[in-house]
């Protein structure tokens, strides 16, 4: 029993940490944005995800016997049952694409891992709030960063050859994206708690302090954006919100499909110089110009179909370029359109919107900038085991508890 209450109480931060990487730190010199493309590739041929397999599969089947049990004790949060089915229908659409899939093995796995990923994310943050763990499981979370990052710098491999800190992780962007999720984590226990400011606001400013550290530009500047944003009222940080996000489903989705539809394609690839956003401009316009050469604008490739299935696409099986090596679309919204096409990629959109109601303080609003702004540039949003995704599902499972509200 004191296991089960152990991890009830504080299973999520052994979640978060696992995403983190502290589990399998990088203790060596660390890669460019490509190189981490060539990683992930040879992580997904390696049998290193058996260890990655046994810890989700265990952490799911425990999350979800505490959750029937406390359904037959009549112990029932129909707030997160109704996300729950919004979840299952997200996995539903993804299985979905099995039926035009090439790889329909590879659709059932990462579907089925979504699945797992998502509950068991949910349901340890949800039990560890309610069970009052959530500040220790912050706290201790960012000192043990904080320590690992120390050992990195005693090893003398903390730093990039430019001076960025990347510490544990392979790149500074994937640090300070991760350090991007804990800071927010931190003020969700300031904002929605009344967490003791104080204690809290040391921690708020030391990973304040690392994410400088890591000299990603496009994070630390987001970072400060939005610290500014809470300054306004709700009403307004929500509009801005809900602009943002018509505008990159506009800009990445809409247009380029339904120009390609009515036969003269326009997409942000073609204005952009193929070395703009470090190769992003060359990356995001040969895969448009993939989903045109193939017909696959309205449905895609299927979910997981079309990176990491063992086959380097045609328009990257270049031997003599780096883009053999990409393994994202190193844009989320153009990530989905390789898997879903137009359509479900709209519907995707949709569910999404489903998930986000009652969003209603400024720190979920804020938090939710976070995953919007961070895909526009990588592939995080409805990725396995990515932090920038973990944060979007403890948006969601927030809304489902009954919080202190600060006066807003």
């Amino acid at each position: 029993m004191m296991a089960v209450d152990f991890f009830k109480r504080y299973g999520f931060g052994v979640v978060f940490l696992f995403c983190f990487g502290v589990f399998a730190p990088v203790l060596s010199s660390k890669m460019a944005m490509m190189d981490l493309d060539l990683d992930t590739r040879s992580l997904n041929k390696s049998g290193s995800n058996i260890i990655k397999q046994l810890f989700w599969l265990g952490m799911f089947a425990f999350y979800l016997m505490c959750f029937l049990n406390d359904l037959l004790k009549g112990k029932r949060n129909f707030e997160l049952e109704a996300k729950a089915r919004y979840f299952v229908i997200l996995v539903g659409i993804s299985l979905l694409t099995v039926v035009w899939s090439e790889y329909p093995s590879y659709v059932i796995k990462r579907s089925l891992f979504q699945l797992i990923f998502t509950f068991t994310v949910a349901l340890s943050f949800y039990y560890s709030v309610v069970n009052g763990g959530i500040e220790k499981v912050v706290s201790c979370s960012s000192y043990i960063v904080m320590f690992l990052i120390g050992v990195t710098v005693v090893l003398g491999v903390a730093f990039s050859g430019d001076g960025a800190l990347v510490g544990f992780s392979k790149g500074k962007n994937v640090l300070a994206a991760n350090l991007f999720v804990l800071i927010f984590l931190v003020m969700f226990l300031v904002g929605h708690l009344k967490a003791d400011i104080y204690k809290f606001g040391i921690l708020l400013l030391l990973m304040s302090l690392l994410l400088v550290m890591t000299m990603s530009k496009t994070n630390i500047a987001v970072y400060f954006s939005l610290c500014i944003s809470l300054l306004f009222s709700v009403n307004k940080i929500k509009l801005g919100l809900i602009l943002s996000c018509l505008f990159l489903y506009l800009v990445f989705i809409f247009i380029p499909s339904v120009s390609y539809f009515f036969g003269d394609a326009w997409h942000l690839g073609l204005v952009l110089d193929h070395e703009a956003l470090t190769g992003r401009g060359f990356i995001w316009d040969t895969l448009y110009y993939d989903l045109g050469f193939y017909e696959k604008m309205a449905f895609g490739y299927g979910y997981g179909s079309y990176f990491n299935v063992g086959v380097i696409p045609y328009f990257f099986d270049d031997s003599f370029s780096f883009i053999q090596y990409i393994t994202s679309a190193h844009n989320g919204y153009i990530g989905l359109m390789m898997q879903f096409g137009f359509w479900l990629s709209s519907l995707v959109f949709i569910v999404f919107l489903l998930l986000l109601k009652g969003v209603d303080s400024r720190w979920q609003i804020t938090a939710l900038f976070v995953p919007l702004v961070h895909n526009i540039t990588e592939s995080s949003i409805y990725r396995d085991q990515n932090l920038i995704w973990l944060l979007f599902i403890v948006v969601v499972v927030s809304t489902c508890i009954k919080f202190r509200r600060d006066n807003e």
